[in-house]
Formats: structure tokens, sequence, C-alpha cells
């Protein structure tokens, strides 16, 4: 880890196979974390609400509310933040993809990359960089595209 951040040669990150499968699923896992404790808001809500003892334990209710709360912002915020970084590595990758020789499928790809959010991302690295032999090789500092 703390050789991908001391790296000076951007053209090295581009490459980085283990950078590119976790900017692909920690974005995805982060989303899937975070609807998992949207949906465990609204279970500790209508779980208090169908107790008969409800009105005597509000404040468990509050607390519970507030706990997973407070935890779904957590993830939320971690979620759209790997995202936004996923979301520009990505494009970036898909511009200087070498593989990617007709302009109409790298236009293809951009747009599947902005358009499917995460989703894009994941199929983008699922067969364009993973199932490829050999593996794309970016260069950021040569002027082809």
């Amino acid at each position: 880890m703390k050789k991908i951040l001391m790296d000076n040669d951007l053209s090295s990150l581009m490459n980085n196979y283990s950078l590119q499968t976790t900017l692909a699923l920690v974005p995805n896992l982060l989303f899937v974390l975070s609807f998992t404790s949207y949906c465990a808001i609204y279970y500790s809500l209508f779980n208090y609400i169908g107790e008969a003892k409800a009105l005597e334990t509000s404040t468990g209710l509050i607390n519970g509310l507030l706990g997973n709360l407070f935890i779904f912002m957590i993830l939320a915020f971690f979620s759209f933040f790997t995202g936004l970084i996923s979301f520009i590595y990505y494009v970036f990758h898909v511009v200087k993809n070498p593989n990617l020789t007709e302009q109409d499928n790298r236009l293809l790809w951009i747009i599947g990359v902005v358009f499917g959010m995460g989703f894009g991302t994941l199929i983008y690295w699922w067969t364009q960089i993973k199932n490829k032999d050999p593996k794309p090789i970016i260069d950021l500092y040569s002027s082809e595209y």
C-alpha cells in the first residue's frame, strides 16, 4: 500500500492490477453494505413499533435508529468517495487503453462507465482487464489514444 501512495510514476498506477481490482470491487461492496445498513434502520424502526412496550422503551428506539443511521452515513460517505475515485480512474483507463482501437468501442465503454456508475466500472474491469490476455498497458505520457 505504501508503494501505491508513494509512487511518482502515474503510468505504473494505471497498470497496477491490485489497484484496479480494489477500485472495481470496493465501491460496489461498500454500496451493498450501506444499503444493508439502510435496511437495518427500517428494521429497527418497525421492530420497536411492533412491540407492545414501544412507548416505554423510546430511548432504545432512538439509540437503535441513531446507531444505524451513523453506520449508514459513514458507509455511504466512503462508498461515494471510493466510487468517485474509481470513476475518474476508469474513465482515464478507458481513454488510454490501447486495446480499444476502434473509436466506437472506446466511446461505448466511456458511456458504459459514466452511466453504469459502479456497475459499469465492474463490468469494464471484468471484461477489459481481468479476462484480457495480454493485459492492457497504459502509457499516460503518449499522445495516442
